[in-house]
């Protein structure tokens, strides 16, 4: 009896991680909730990246700035991770096939948290711009404290996800009323709008490894990057950010940086979501009016 118990759930665990690692690969949910228009060029293009636990819906509902930009974009992508777990290298790959297949050349990426790391995969030939909101495109953007709690976590994770292989892609992990996310709105308010907020531990264990274990990225195209750093983020350090973009290389400096009042990420939250929505359209504004300049020095 206890070999036929072991051989189920060492086939539990083996077979969950092959299609984990092996077929699925990572890859995230890519929707495009907005159809292209019938005549003319398709040119332009918005790309919504969410952040830590929760899809594009919950992070970028209440961002209007994002919004009335994505609906009068030709296509609006929104980029979902998947409870089968997930790679930011996957996600990057993805978005560039779509890129080479629409044919876009008015592309703007905007990302929360850990979604940072995926435009930093992709060639800065196919994006114009870039609106990065709390940033975590390295491990050392994060607090000092945070370098050494989360990557024992991730791991911790990742085992407990091997161990109970299939269990682990079950949306079992609720964030309605989350005591260590302020803000998330309410169990009811989460049905009402998206039926529930739900992830699985194993794209837990695969976010918490990414935002902290891997390091393989170089922060690429700073200088098309516009950065919103919130003064009350208790998870990325805005110094460290700033650090790692490095504004005295000009090679790679941001365009610009906004420091507004708020916590980490915290786009959905009624206190907050508007000062998000400011920074934004400011940043946008300062944008339009340094390519105005331009244009009236090249006349």
């Amino acid at each position: 009896m206890s070999i036929i118990l072991l051989s189920i759930l060492l086939f539990n665990s083996l077979s969950c991680w092959i299609f984990r690692r092996l077929i699925w690969r990572g890859k995230a949910n890519i929707k495009i909730p907005s159809k292209p228009t019938a005549y003319g060029r398709k040119n332009s293009m918005v790309v919504m990246l969410p952040g830590l636990f929760a899809g594009p819906e919950l992070y970028f509902h209440r961002l209007d700035h994002i919004t009335r930009k994505a609906k009068r974009a030709d296509y609006a992508v929104l980029v979902e991770y998947s409870n089968f777990g997930w790679s930011s290298k996957t996600t990057a790959r993805q978005l560039k096939k779509l890129f080479r297949k629409t044919d876009c050349h008015d592309i703007e990426v905007y990302t929360i948290s850990v979604g940072d790391k995926v435009v930093r995969q992709i060639e800065e030939v196919y994006i114009k711009d870039i609106f990065a909101i709390n940033p975590c495109t390295s491990p050392m953007c994060l607090h000092y404290e945070h370098q050494k709690i989360l990557p024992a976590a991730a791991r911790l994770m990742r085992t407990l996800c091997l161990a109970t292989g299939w269990i682990s892609v079950l949306p079992i992990i609720n964030l309605g009323h989350s005591k260590f996310i302020p803000g998330y709105p309410s169990d009811d308010e989460l049905d009402k709008r998206f039926g529930g907020l739900r992830i699985s531990p194993a794209l837990f264990a695969d976010e918490l490894w990414e935002i902290s274990i891997n390091n393989n990225i170089v922060p690429t195209m700073s200088y098309k990057t516009n950065i919103i750093l919130s003064d009350a983020d208790t998870i990325v350090d805005g110094v460290a950010v700033m650090r790692c973009f490095d504004p005295r290389n000009i090679t790679v400096a941001p365009k610009a940086a906004l420091l507004i009042q708020a916590t980490h990420a915290a786009t959905y939250d009624d206190k907050y979501f508007a000062r998000y929505n400011k920074a934004l359209y400011e940043l946008d504004v300062r944008e339009k009016h340094q390519k105005d300049y331009i244009r009236r020095l090249l006349n």
